[in-house]
């Protein structure tokens, strides 16, 4: 099968442990090119651990992962060559100025200025931000610093962009600039591997999830398949009497 054709991740019989922890035990599933993807679970379940095995930071005790068909353990570099990230911990040098934030990572990609500076100001203008690019990021609001953070993950223009739990913990200014953007890159037909607390979200923006409760995969299968198997009226519902037996109405 040729690259084009693979999936854009694939996830094949992984394990996962820190001591006598299990973190995921044989963890199987594919996301699609130009699929969003949706990682639901509980505290707990897995799914920052899978994230973390993906993005190439640390490696699986069993099984492989691939990423545009390059491997996370052979080929690290290579994998997060095609990722961008963006986590709760957005990771901002308050010293910096905003401009300079994302500079400063489009220089460690190895993109030539010309090429970085026509998308810093494409990004920017995009996201509302260019009269903010001389400030120092320190003095920034939480909103405007997760905008930065936003850029400086596509700076690079992956091929595959990873949320983990993107909106926890901001406030309603700040959590709207991130949904914002990934409708616009779900409009464009980006990859991207979602995982989140919120099931509204992920109802209105996935076309797959995967549910993970206490290591391991407990289905994948596209929101509305998941709602009408179990008669919910919503996915949280549906996700709830997925790992709870059907104990909640």
């Amino acid at each position: 099968m040729s690259q084009s054709l693979q999936p854009a991740v694939v996830v094949d019989g992984v394990s996962k442990s820190f001591r006598d922890i299990v973190a995921l035990q044989g963890v199987s599933f594919a996301v699609q090119r130009g699929e969003v993807f949706g990682l639901l679970g509980a505290n707990g379940a897995g799914k920052t651990t899978l994230i973390r095995l993906i993005v190439a930071t640390i490696k699986p005790d069993a099984g492989q992962i691939h990423v545009q068909g390059y491997s996370t353990v052979a080929e690290p570099d290579l994998v997060r060559r095609q990722l961008g990230v963006l986590t709760t911990d957005v990771g901002i040098y308050d010293r910096l100025t905003a401009y300079e934030n994302v500079q400063y990572y489009a220089d460690i990609a190895g993109i030539d200025r010309t090429t970085s500076d026509a998308t810093i100001k494409s990004l920017f203008t995009f996201f509302g931000i260019t009269d903010y690019q001389h400030r120092q990021a320190g003095k920034l609001s939480t909103g405007m610093r997760q905008k930065i953070a936003l850029v400086r993950a596509v700076v690079h223009q992956p091929s595959i962009l990873i949320f983990d739990e993107p909106t926890l913990g901001l406030d309603v200014i700040a959590s709207q600039a991130v949904l914002e953007f990934i409708e616009h890159n779900r409009r464009s037909e980006q990859t991207m591997i979602l995982s989140t607390h919120s099931m509204h979200l992920a109802q209105e923006v996935c076309d797959r999830v995967g549910v993970i409760h206490k290591g391991t995969m407990v289905t994948v299968a596209t929101p509305k398949h998941l709602i009408n198997q179990t008669g919910a009226n919503n996915l949280e519902q549906a996700f709830l009497r997925l790992i709870h037996g059907g104990r909640y109405a």
